[in-house]
């Protein structure tokens, strides 16, 4: 049971290990884009990743981030 509770233990910080490298990777590539961009994404890029984003909250959630964001309530006026 040892060897088996040993080598459990080592594959899943083996699997630790390679999600975090891989995440770094992932940040390091989005940092490099969005400074190569200066930030600036044409807006015709986001709309329909934005619009797909918001359909798949619920509606009350949506409609505050709408409200909030897109129509430039204050978060007074919106709560």
């Amino acid at each position: 049971v040892g060897a088996w509770l040993h080598r459990v233990a080592w594959q899943k910080a083996c699997n630790v290990v390679r999600s975090e490298t891989r995440r770094h990777r992932q940040e390091q590539a989005a940092a490099e884009h969005l400074h190569d961009t200066d930030g600036e994404t044409p807006w015709k890029d986001l709309e329909p990743v934005l619009d797909e984003a918001l359909e798949d909250l619920p509606e009350a959630a949506r409609d505050l981030l709408i409200e909030r964001y897109l129509q430039g309530r204050t978060q007074d006026e919106v709560a």
